[in-house]
């Protein structure tokens, strides 16, 4: 059948084709070199033709001789994802240059400007070197300069570390809208100070205390602040005398090595001694609801339940402890410094007039 036939040459010529196709491919290069065609440099290389064979081709066919340019690689346009993002401060952690903690803590509020600023699924530079996320966060955060001013810190860092990043956005203006957010802040700060009333320690400790059973998370809490008001440092506090943080069920004492992210800026506190009120009060809360870590919740939990934070515990406490003359009392002053870990000056800014 003459359908069969020609079927069957068809698969031959493919079957000798492909037996055969890097020898056939080099004739054709070569039949084109002869008729004048300049080959690109990728398919010389292929076939180990060299240039110097290209001319002595042309030249047995009268053609003068050539200069064969190197094929130009196209640039590989490469997405920053924010996941890029996370893996750059992990290798930056991994090599020693950053803490774990402040290297999650400049990858997760940067994630949340992005995904406020709808920028989360695009290329971080695009949407960097466009500034809208400057524009955005102005606009959105205008009555929180201190939010502002941490969101924008986040981004500078993201920009000053990494590569790739800093060398196509445009850091100056960046830094001049993370300048302006400063002064907001001082200013909203400075005027919260002069106009912000808080309750006394004494009066939130009091209502913690009737709006929970004794033995709660809650209680253990306040109490705890009452003791030693450092800052959010009670997350991972443990029963382990060889963790970081810890309380010594034996000794009755704290020790707070772990910081977080201000690590550098405090000594650590070891064995501060806990009093035995509180030490018997935290007995019956772990008889009552057994655990291994003095919480067993997150304290933004224990905080919302509470309805209160560590910012009011801390402005309240040192607020009530300094009021009137007491501030004039400078063992007073020595001995909150120690349990609130800061400096006289930030001492005196978190006094606030009580209500």
């Amino acid at each position: 059948m003459p359908y069969k036939k020609k079927e069957d040459r068809l698969a031959a010529v493919k079957k000798h084709y492909e037996s055969h196709k890097d020898e056939v491919l080099k004739k054709r290069i070569i039949s084109r070199i002869l008729n004048g065609v300049v080959p690109q440099m990728g398919s010389l290389d292929k076939f180990e033709i060299t240039k110097e064979m290209v001319n002595e081709m042309r030249a047995e066919v009268d053609l003068p001789p050539i200069t064969i340019k190197p094929t130009r690689k196209k640039k590989v346009s490469v997405k920053i994802t924010i996941q890029y993002i996370h893996d750059h401060y992990n290798k930056k952690v991994e090599e020693g240059k950053i803490k774990p903690k402040t290297a999650e803590n400049h990858y997760t509020v940067f994630r949340r400007v992005m995904r406020e600023s709808g920028c989360e699924n695009l290329d971080m530079v695009e949407c960097l070197k466009s500034k809208d996320v400057i524009k955005y966060l102005q606009n959105k955060h205008e009555s929180s300069p201190n939010t502002l001013h941490t969101y924008l810190t986040a981004v500078l860092n993201v920009i000053d570390t990494i590569p790739i990043i800093t060398k196509q956005v445009d850091r100056g203006a960046y830094k001049e809208a993370w300048d302006k957010a400063k002064q907001q802040k001082d200013d909203f700060n400075i005027q919260k100070q002069l106009t912000e009333k808080v309750q006394p320690f004494s009066t939130i400790k009091e209502r913690i205390e009737k709006e929970n059973p004794d033995w709660s998370e809650e209680v253990v809490m306040i109490n705890l602040y009452d003791e030693i008001t450092v800052r959010n440092d009670f997350d991972n506090l443990t029963f382990d005398t060889d963790d970081p943080n810890h309380i010594d069920m034996q000794e009755g004492t704290i020790t707070l090595k772990d910081f977080g992210k201000t690590n550098e800026r405090y000594k650590p506190i070891l064995n501060y001694k806990l009093s035995d009120k509180f030490m018997e009060l935290l007995k019956n809360s772990l008889k009552q609801s057994p655990r291994d870590k003095v919480f067993s919740k997150q304290m933004r939990s224990i905080f919302k339940k509470s309805k209160t934070g560590i910012n009011e515990i801390r402005h309240s406490k040192i607020s009530e402890e300094l009021s009137g003359e007491n501030i004039k009392d400078q063992s007073k002053r020595q001995e909150l410094q120690k349990k609130m870990l800061h400096s006289s000056a930030t001492q005196l800014s978190y006094i606030r007039e009580l209500v």
